[in-house]
C-alpha cells in the first residue's frame, strides 16, 4: 500500500516537472519571439556583427594565451635540459676526480711495494683492475 502511494507520488512529481518544463520552454519561446519582433533587421545585423567581433576577440585572446603557455612550457623544458646537462657534467667531473685519486693511490701502492717490498700480489692485481676500469671510464667521458 505504501509502495503504491510512493509510486503515485513519483508519477505526480514527474508530471508536475514535465508541465513546469513545458511552461518554461513556452515562456522562453515567447520571450525570444518578442525580442525578435521588437528588433529591426538592421538591429539584428548589428547584434550579429557585434557577436562576430566578440567571437573574433575571444579567439585572439585564446590564441595569445595558448602561445604564452607554450612559450612558458618551452622555457621550463629548456631550463630542465640545462639543469640535467650541468648535473651530468658535475657527475663526469666527480668520476674523473675519483679516477685520479684511484690512480694516485695505485701509484703510491706500487711505490710502496718497490720501496718496502709489501706483500700483496692479489690486492695489487685487483687495484690495477680497478684503476684500469676508472681510466677507461675517464677515456669514455672525454
Amino acid at each position: 500500500m505504501e509502495d503504491k502511494a510512493k509510486d503515485e507520488e513519483a508519477k505526480a512529481m514527474a508530471n508536475f516537472a514535465k508541465q513546469k518544463d513545458a511552461i518554461l520552454l513556452q515562456k522562453q519561446r515567447e520571450q525570444q519571439a518578442e525580442l525578435t519582433r521588437g528588433m529591426t533587421q538592421e538591429e539584428a545585423a548589428k547584434l550579429m556583427a557585434r557577436h562576430k567581433e566578440d567571437m573574433a576577440r575571444l579567439e585572439g585572446t585564446l590564441a595569445s594565451e595558448q602561445a604564452r603557455q607554450m612559450d612558458a612550457m618551452k622555457e621550463r623544458l629548456a631550463r630542465r635540459k640545462e639543469k640535467n646537462k650541468e648535473a651530468a657534467s658535475l657527475r663526469a667531473q666527480r668520476q674523473i676526480k675519483m679516477a685520479a685519486v684511484a690512480k694516485k693511490k695505485a701509484e703510491q701502492r706500487a711505490l710502496a711495494i718497490e720501496v718496502g717490498g709489501l706483500a700483496g700480489d692479489d690486492e695489487d692485481t685487483s687495484s690495477k683492475a680497478a684503476l684500469e676500469k676508472c681510466l677507461s671510464k675517464v677515456g669514455h667521458m672525454q
